[in-house]
Formats: structure tokens, C-alpha cells, sequence
């Protein structure tokens, strides 16, 4: 078929081979462009896959010379808030190893809620149920898009974190 329209193509007087010339370069030119995008998206794949790191651990990347605290992992990219407070977007292509502090345990902010009417309500509840749980530590009163919550940040091992989270919650707005 490539032969029958290469024929076709010639008898009618276009220049086959400057077109394939062409093609050949723009082929070429689109494999190194993505090239790096599809190393990303391979190491993102498996970043994710395996859970290495996760939206909130604190991680140190070998050869990089960057530490901080996950903010997003995306197939093509990690973001990570450094302890000056410094965004860093890191490309998945260029982490050959890395340190993930938190991989034992992890740490999750429980946002209960709040008015001014309940405020103090809520926070005894929360007192209350923080007494009976180890891993819950209360952290204050916090503002987020003008709205109130109270603040408790749970730390449990990866496999009890969602059950423990769904059992302190259920316990703060019990009545």
C-alpha cells in the first residue's frame, strides 16, 4: 500500500521524498521533545502505583538537595514546600532516590466546623474525645476561606489512619 500511494504520489508530480524528509525530521524532533515527558509519566505511574510518598510526608530527595513536606504528587511532577517555605517542582524524570520520613506513620488534620454560637461546645467535644486517643493532638481554632474549624491532627500507621479517622470524627459530632 506505502509503495502504491509512494507511485501515485510521484506520477502526479508531488515530491515524495522531500515530504518523507520531512516527516523523518519532524519525527525525530517530537521523540526528543517527548522524550522527558514520557519519562515523567513512567516514574509518576510507579511513584503512585506504590505509594511511595503521599500529599503531606516529609521527604528528602538524593541528589537534588531538596527537603519539605509533599503538597501535590501528579504523574508528571512532585510539589514540595521546603522548611523556608519555598515551592519546588520536581519533575519525576529527575528523582533517582529519595527519603520519606513519614512512610511509617501519617499525619492527618481533622478540620471540624465551627461557629461563633458553637465554638465553645464543639471544643469541649473535641477535648473530650482528644482525652480517650494518644495520637490526637488539638491544635487551635484555624480560618480557611473566612470559615472557622477547630483543628486536631491525627498521627497513626498508614493501615489504622482512615478507621481511626472515621471513629474520631464520628465521635466529635455525636450529641
Amino acid at each position: 500500500v506505502f509503495l502504491y500511494i509512494y507511485t501515485v504520489l510521484g506520477v502526479i508530480g508531488i515530491p515524495v521524498a522531500n515530504i518523507l524528509a520531512g516527516a523523518g525530521i519532524l519525527g525525530v524532533a517530537l521523540g526528543f521533545a517527548g522524550r522527558d515527558l514520557v519519562a515523567d509519566i513512567i516514574n509518576g505511574f510507579f511513584i503512585i502505583v506504590e505509594h511511595q510518598i503521599n500529599v503531606g510526608d516529609t521527604v528528602a530527595f538524593a541528589g537534588l538537595d531538596i527537603e519539605g513536606v509533599v503538597k501535590t504528587v501528579g504523574i508528571r511532577s512532585i510539589t514540595v514546600i521546603g522548611a523556608d517555605g519555598a515551592t519546588t517542582f520536581i519533575p519525576n524524570r529527575n528523582i533517582a532516590a529519595l527519603k520519606n520520613y513519614s512512610y511509617k506513620e501519617r499525619t492527618v488534620n481533622l478540620d471540624v466546623p465551627v461557629t461563633s454560637e458553637n465554638l465553645i461546645e464543639r471544643k469541649n467535644q473535641i477535648m473530650e474525645v482528644n482525652a480517650n486517643y494518644p495520637q490526637l493532638k488539638y491544635l487551635g481554632i484555624i480560618n480557611i476561606e473566612d470559615k472557622l474549624f477547630l483543628r486536631t491532627s491525627l498521627t497513626a500507621p498508614l493501615s489504622k489512619i482512615t478507621p481511626l479517622k472515621i471513629e474520631i470524627l464520628d465521635k466529635y459530632y455525636e450529641k
